[in-house]
């Protein structure tokens, strides 16, 4: 009888939006339906933003996303036999299905990519290639919802590959190993549900950005498939890499069928972290909810974080509230290096010990530090706070940014902080290249996804959470809201907000109050770094060039609203000093060196730029800084000492090393000679216990 009734709701869902939902306002559902009751913001969703083409900084960066990486990366996806594995499912073309790791999720990555390119710059001939592929993929989904090429063949099918290799070995093949990753034969049949949830979060990206239902019909019935195979009991047993979670939380915000909510909950909850050869076993194999500190896979928990922090959001679970609350406190406060990394090259891409985080050895994967920004994005909209807000930021510019070659093409895997030239040989150990996989195909959704981290409200409130040149316009309470942002970030600190209307039940503008400006004395909320010394200068608002009063609370400006409509300018001029950045002793490795940074971006140095070895410069404490236009960026200048010669440097921002060839690279810069490590002692700790 269970199974009868969820197939039964499932059909109705379906129906829904196969039939009804071209008819009717997903805007409004999304804004104004109570989806998440316990969630002190609500996210003004991508498809009801539009950035701006003024923008220099991330509209360029959309912009190449669209006409450079994706046509790269779908041509290589094709060349990989990615696409070709869903047309040889589907019956559209004949050849051997090709084995590569979670591949169907590199397609649906890089649809949603595209999925929100168009919502912010619309070309045809990507919407036609779209529906081509959605068309591909569809033919590939068996009757019953099914959906990943690597599990639907039987073994001794014509067009199944050699199961001799390696990888069909180790991750199993064909229709004998459909939902049977466990444990106890971990890797095997593994990245089912990773695979699925990208599906999903594509399907709802395009359904947002296009308002068609052809991918979302694919998602809901993958969806459905869902709810017939998996229960508690089958949940608890199972494992995988986790991604489903978030997918079923985006399909239940578009439909607002609470199956998908209490399914994503299960999954989070009971979710395997702890596979075979991680470290600190006896926390990461507990359940969610009773986990206090973070360990395993960096990608897998940013991922399970973000869905737990939702279903919070939705549920008002307490118990995984308190864990989440204890986990970002640990990753945030001990486990987190300067530029928003995670990861400390402890194997198999785990979260180490408390302060554990060697310079040299640093992982810090782009996925990673990508999952960070999602999770503290959902922890703003949670409880209202502009912290998590600088974290998102933070990312934004520096951990999960330099992931992204300025060529378009070529990406890193694991983001370093300093390096000589040796041992240099691929994107994992700084060397970008042309490839696709994970990180590549993440991040250009990354990009062009950007604006969904922008604007939040609530009944009382409209809040600005970072500054990205764009316009936004919905509804709250029946009232509309247009607003255009245009905004000088990262460069120069002013945005100025064009208001052509505004409801009058909004009581308050909110503005967040970025950590860099002073007002925090820590560029990440709560982490192990500090900046210097700094008096903390309040920004100046004006309204219509008349200077505006205005309270702090939370990490935001907060400004009555003064029924604004009729293209009322409000302008913000922030303090954007150059700092220099110092880190808890307990950060062993450290000791002795500072980073530099101005307003959201952190500095490096490179070795191109300098005749001396920039791995050996010291910074001393009283030496200025001065910041400086170069090209289209802003550079920092000012000098140092090798031994006892005085040279001259500049510094980058750290988001575009390694963009001019292989070179040194200096982020974590000597200030005091006496105090510092040899990074080539900075040796991590293997404890293997629990």
């Amino acid at each position: 009888m269970k199974t009868y009734q969820k197939g039964f709701n499932s059909l109705i869902t379906l129906f829904f939006l196969t039939i009804i939902s071209p008819l009717f306002s997903q805007d409004k559902q999304e804004i104004n339906g109570n989806i998440y009751p316990y969630s002190v913001l609500k996210e003004v969703p991508f498809h009801q933003i539009t950035l701006d083409s003024t923008d220099k900084f991330w509209y360029s960066k959309l912009l190449l996303v669209q006409k450079k990486t994706l046509p790269f990366l779908f041509s290589i996806a094709e060349s990989q036999g990615k696409i070709d594995n869903f047309k040889v499912i589907g019956g559209k073309t004949k050849g051997k299905i090709t084995l590569n790791n979670a591949s169907d999720s590199d397609v649906y990555k890089l649809i949603e990519a595209a999925s929100y390119t168009l919502q912010h710059h619309y070309d045809k001939s990507l919407d036609l290639y779209l529906d081509t592929l959605i068309e591909y993929i569809s033919s590939a989904q068996l009757p019953d919802g099914y959906l990943n090429t690597q599990y639907t063949l039987p073994d001794s099918h014509e067009f199944s590959p050699d199961l001799n290799v390696l990888h069909a070995r180790r991750f199993g093949y064909g229709i004998k190993d459909r939902w049977k990753s466990t444990l106890v034969k971990w890797p095997y049949a593994y990245s089912q549900l990773y695979c699925l949830g990208h599906l999903l979060e594509a399907a709802v990206t395009h359904f947002r950005a296009t308002g068609k239902t052809n991918f979302l019909s694919v998602g809901v019935k993958a969806a459905n498939h869902l709810l017939v195979q998996f229960d508690k009991d089958k949940i608890e047993a199972y494992a995988d890499h986790p991604q489903v979670e978030i997918g079923l939380l985006k399909l239940y915000e578009v439909t607002q069928d609470k199956q998908y909510l209490d399914l994503a909950d299960l999954f989070t909850r009971y979710v395997k972290f702890g596979r075979p050869k991680d470290i600190r076993l006896s926390e990461n194999s507990k359940p969610l909810h009773d986990q206090r500190e973070a360990f395993s896979h960096c990608v897998r928990t940013g991922y399970i974080y973000t869905s737990g922090t939702d279903v919070v959001r939705a549920k008002g679970s307490k118990d995984l509230e308190i864990a989440l609350q204890s986990i970002w406190q640990n990753v945030v406060s001990k486990k987190m290096y300067i530029h928003g990394g995670v990861g400390n090259g402890t194997p198999f891409e785990q979260h180490g010990f408390d302060f554990d985080l060697p310079i040299l050895n640093t992982y810090s994967e782009s996925c990673a530090n990508i999952a960070q920004g999602q999770w503290n994005h959902s922890l703003n909209l949670l409880y209202g706070n502009g912290k998590y807000a600088d974290i998102v930021e933070w990312e934004m510019y520096n951990g999960a940014l330099s992931g992204f070659g300025e060529d378009g093409i070529t990406f890193l895997y694991a983001n370093k902080l300093n390096l000589d030239t040796s041992h240099r040989i691929d994107y994992h150990s700084g060397v970008r290249q042309s490839f696709l996989f994970c990180c590549p195909a993440k991040l250009p959704g990354f990009i062009a996804g950007i604006s969904r981290w922008i604007y939040a409200f609530n009944e009382e409130a409209f809040v600005v959470n970072q500054y990205v040149s764009s316009s936004t316009s919905f509804d709250i309470n029946e009232e509309p809201v247009k607003v255009r942002q245009i905004s000088k970030m990262p460069w120069i600190p002013e945005t100025i907000l064009v208001f052509e209307k505004i409801p009058t039940s909004i009581k308050f503008l909110k503005f967040r109050l970025p950590s860099w400006s002073g007002y925090q004395t820590k560029p990440i909320p709560e982490g192990p770094y500090y900046y210097e010394n700094i008096p903390f200068v309040k920004p100046l608002v004006t309204l219509n060039n008349k200077t505006l009063n205005y309270t702090i609370e939370d990490g935001y400006i907060v400004i009555q609203n003064q029924n604004l409509g009729s293209l009322d300018s409000l302008k913000i001029n922030f303090d954007m000093p150059v700092r220099r950045i110092y880190s808890d002793t307990t950060i062993v490795a450290n000791r002795g060196r500072i980073a530099l940074s101005r307003g959201p971006l952190l500095y490096s140095l490179e070795g191109v730029d300098h005749n001396f070895d920039i791995l050996k410069l010291v910074l001393p404490a009283n030496q200025g800084i001065t910041p400086s236009f170069n090209g289209n960026q802003v550079v920092l200048n000012g000098n140092g000492k090798i031994g006892s010669l005085l040279v001259k440097f500049k510094a980058i921002p750290y988001y575009s090393w390694q963009n001019r060839g292989i070179h040194d690279l200096c982020t974590l810069i000597i200030e005091d000679e006496t105090l510092i490590l040899n990074e080539k002692k900075s040796i991590l700790k293997m404890n293997t216990d629990g």
